[in-house]
């Protein structure tokens, strides 16, 4: 399993920059880029968490050899307390240092309105739903979750589990994290509202890509349309976040 080794890689990198801030590498969040503290705490709490629990991970699949459906889970889970102690780091390390210039380039942070956001980010949750409840007798006892880059299914699981379960809890992530940034606006390095217009554009990816899969399990399409509604989608939040960006400056 690549993404394993791929957090250990990124703790590495990330621990590696932890005293030089950029727009690449790192945690790159509102606080992060007000303090260079900020920057180099979070970003050690940031590496040695990925490297500890990449490494864990890891031992995990070698030894033990999981489901799929469970690694998954558990490591989208373990991503949580990778961004909410970043988090609290730097906003405490920033708020404990002198505040009496503040950089003049960076634009007031008020908190927003959580109900608009949220309820945009339940709709491609309760549409996808939805079609699983409308399909489900349709369904297989055990469905393919995971593709390999020709297309072939390499990862099952229950129905329960690969059509409910995963991606219900994936897309509850992204409804709390939007709440989350509407409180809390400087948890990324965007103006109020804009956070979570690129958590919607995540959302509408997950829900692209369970939707697609769940009618590969129904047996309408073929695994490479479930490979390039993911790619083609990433694409879009990558630019989508670009834009973002760019018109926040």
């Amino acid at each position: 399993m690549f993404l394993s080794p791929l957090l250990v890689f990124m703790g590495i990198v990330t621990l590696l920059v932890r005293d030089r801030p950029n727009p690449y590498v790192g945690v790159r969040m509102g606080y992060t880029y007000l303090s260079r503290e900020a920057w180099r705490k979070a970003n050690t709490f940031a590496g040695v968490y990925s490297v500890l629990v990449g490494a864990v991970m890891l031992l995990a699949v070698l030894l033990l050899n999981p489901p799929i459906h469970v690694f998954i889970v558990v490591y989208f889970l373990s991503l949580f307390p990778l961004v909410y102690v970043s988090y609290r780091i730097a906003k405490k390390t920033y708020e404990m240092e002198d505040m009496s210039s503040p950089p003049r380039e960076m634009k007031p942070f008020t908190a927003g309105s959580v109900r608009k956001p949220v309820l945009l980010q339940a709709i491609p949750l309760l549409a996808y739903l939805l079609i699983a409840a409308l399909s489900w007798n349709s369904l297989p006892d055990v469905v393919a979750i995971h593709f390999a880059m020709d297309g072939t299914p390499d990862g099952f699981a229950g129905k329960v589990v690969g059509i409910l379960v995963i991606p219900t809890a994936m897309m509850l992530a992204m409804v709390v994290l939007t709440a989350f940034s509407a409180r809390e606006p400087l948890i990324l390095r965007l103006p109020v509202d804009r956070p979570q217009v690129a958590f919607l554009a995540m959302q509408m990816l997950l829900a692209a890509v369970f939707t697609v899969t769940l009618i590969y399990n129904l047996g309408l399409v073929s695994g490479k349309a479930v490979l390039v509604t993911a790619f083609s989608g990433l694409v879009f939040v990558l630019l989508v976040v670009v834009w973002l960006s760019r018109s926040s400056g």
